[in-house]
Parts: C-alpha cells; structure tokens; sequence
C-alpha cells in the first residue's frame, strides 16, 4: 500500500491509495487521518487484548482455544464470564 499526494486544480489536498502499485481510491486529507488514528487506537487494543488472552490462560488457566475465542466478546456489552466458571481452579477454602 502506498499514499501518493496530489493536489486538485483548485487547490486542495488528496492523497491517491495504491495496492500493488495500482490506484484504488482516493483519500482527503481528514480521510487519511481518521485512518490513522483507527491505526493508532487499533495498537492499544492489541496490547489489552493480549493481556486479557494472558489472564485467562496464565492466571485462571483456561484452555488457550476458548479463551481466544472470548478476547473479542470483552468488547460486546453485555460481558459475562459465566462460561468460564467450570473451568477455574478455585483454592480451597
């Protein structure tokens, strides 16, 4: 993916997309930045989801497979952790 700015005849700003080397869309300037500001928020929750994946695995010791398939639901109200209720290891009282 490649940006190629470019101006129009009256003055403003466009940033022409290319894939591969061929152009396939056109982004204003605003387009360009709200793109990458999705980037950036995208990063940070990159690094919450792994850590999530690290509690449930590590901490609670769920199996990897259904942990990794309720990463995404965190972000889904409502969130319930009923599901892994069966699977914890609770210390003895």
């Amino acid at each position: 993916m490649t940006l190629v700015p470019g101006m129009t005849k009256n003055g403003k700003a466009f940033l022409t997309l290319h894939v591969n080397g061929q152009p396939v869309g056109q982004w204003s300037p605003d387009d360009a930045r709200g793109h990458a500001s999705g980037v950036l928020d995208s990063i940070a929750v990159i690094a919450l989801d792994d850590g999530y994946l690290k509690v449930l695995t590590e901490r609670l010791e769920v199996d990897e497979a259904p942990a990794d398939g309720q990463v995404p639901l965190v972000r889904q109200p409502p969130c319930s952790v009923d599901w892994m209720i069966p699977q914890m290891h609770h210390a003895p009282r």
